[in-house]
């Protein structure tokens, strides 16, 4: 027979059990109201980074590319080696022929140095003779005025008796002997001042020089850019890593000719990873920048991220949609759009792979 005293105790347990119920249901209902009105959700949502797409600009075969998903490279890493045999000859020549231009510049230097010189001294040697001849020819021209004065005297006292014809001949035979030194002194002023001339045309061969070393360094100037092209096409046979990333996949492999513009390789850089996600149009006034945001990784169920959004989209997903969906029927029906939104992580998470799915709160 049951004992009647015991029936209170058990009537009070279950109310206190309902109780208890009945205010944690009100507490869930609260936060769970509580955050319909202070934050907006979005299960669109998905880790992202910047991806890089590695391809080739020029035509070759792949020589090496030893690569595996999930390799991290540093900035500067060969990535993709193509044949490059063809380029480095190819620079070779173009920086013996600029060697040879440069030392042709060099000898023609030298010449036009050397030719300077000699015009130099044979100009100075010219002027010098030409300056010794109009001294000389000014003194047999005055030893000339001399003589013919001594012979007109000699002519007149020679007629009165005053001389004798011996000593008039004597007079005669040297006036005509300083007019032919006279004659003689011009002449080699003649070629003096020809000397002269010659000289200072032989500095016209210092200026032919001269315009050669310009066509020379034209020429220098393109071999420079001839083997700078030569150098950028060589570097470009070999790919190298733009940023500390990490080897996504890989599409060709060793030994396989690649055309411009094919995708060889995919990989991203960690630092810029981020969550994207898509909000309802309808929530997205109530998110700014700088709105504080958290998320929870699908992969990693215990973690919890925090980050701040970064940039609101201008424009719905469906804007950039590959197909348009118009509507010729008259039919509508109205859908609620979404607009994209990125979140930067504070502080960033390495552990993250672009693609992961997320789930994102966004506080008021």
């Amino acid at each position: 027979m049951m004992n009647p005293l015991a029936s209170p105790p058990r009537r009070r347990l279950a109310q206190l059990t309902i109780i208890v119920l009945v205010l944690c249901l009100s507490v869930a209902v609260a936060l769970w109201l509580h955050r319909q009105f202070t934050v907006v959700q979005s299960n669109d949502a998905r880790v992202a980074a910047d991806m890089i797409t590695v391809s080739s600009e020029l035509p070759g075969r792949i020589t090496q590319l030893d690569l595996t998903p999930g390799q991290h490279v540093a900035a500067g890493d060969l990535l993709v080696q193509f044949d490059d045999g063809e380029s480095k000859a190819a620079v070779a020549e173009s920086r013996a022929a600029l060697t040879r231009l440069e030392a042709s510049r060099e000898t023609l230097m030298a010449r036009i140095n050397q030719q300077r010189s000699a015009v130099e001294a044979d100009t100075e040697a010219a002027r010098s003779r030409l300056e010794s001849a109009r001294a000389s020819l000014a003194a047999v021209q005055a030893r000339e005025e001399l003589a013919r004065h001594n012979a007109e005297r000699a002519d007149a006292l020679v007629a009165d008796h005053v001389i004798s014809v011996q000593s008039w001949d004597q007079t005669v035979h040297e006036r005509a002997a300083t007019e032919q030194a006279v004659r003689e002194a011009g002449a080699q002023l003649k070629v003096a001042q020809a000397g002269v001339a010659q000289a200072q045309a032989s500095a016209q061969t210092v200026a032919v020089l001269e315009q050669q070393v310009a066509e020379l360094a034209a020429a220098r100037e393109q071999a420079r850019a001839t083997l700078a092209q030569q150098e950028i096409r060589l570097a470009k046979l070999s790919l190298r890593s733009p940023v500390d990333g990490v080897v996504d996949e890989t599409f060709a492999h060793a030994g396989e000719y690649a055309v411009p513009g094919r995708r060889l390789l995919l990989m991203h850089d960690p630092a810029t990873i981020r969550v994207e996600a898509n909000v309802k149009e309808t929530a997205i006034a109530d998110i700014r920048l700088g709105s504080r945001a958290q998320i929870r990784v699908d992969a990693y169920p215990g973690l919890r991220l925090t980050g701040r959004v970064s940039d609101l989209g201008q424009a719905a997903t469906s804007q950039f949609a590959l197909i348009p969906n118009p509507n010729p029927s008259g039919n509508f029906t109205k859908i609620t759009q979404r607009l994209p939104i990125r979140i930067a992580l504070d502080p960033p998470a390495t552990d993250l792979r672009p693609g992961m799915m997320v789930e994102v709160a966004i506080e008021h």
